[in-house]
């Protein structure tokens, strides 16, 4: 498994986001917490559009499975994605 240093902070948020989407979209048990930990590193980023591209994939598959859990993190990433850096 390869890791990121701290100076690959958006490859870093990047490789997070995609892996918490496909966890979430095989319906595993660690893709809502995965989702969680990859909203939080996008909210760390500076570009708004970055942050609202990024998260558009996430965002989907969140809404795509059921339960408040999933429904909650698919909130709190439009709000990450439209908030103001």
């Amino acid at each position: 498994m390869r890791t990121f240093s701290d100076a690959h902070g958006r490859e870093r948020t990047i490789a997070d986001l995609m892996l918490a989407e496909l966890h979430v979209r095989a319906g595993e048990p660690r893709g809502t917490t995965l989702a969680a930990k990859a909203i939080d590193g996008v909210a760390t980023l500076h570009s708004v559009p970055a942050r609202t591209r990024w998260l558009s994939p996430l965002v989907s598959a969140l809404d795509a499975r059921p339960g408040s859990d999933a429904r909650d993190l698919a909130q709190k990433a439009r709000q990450v994605a439209a908030a103001r850096a």
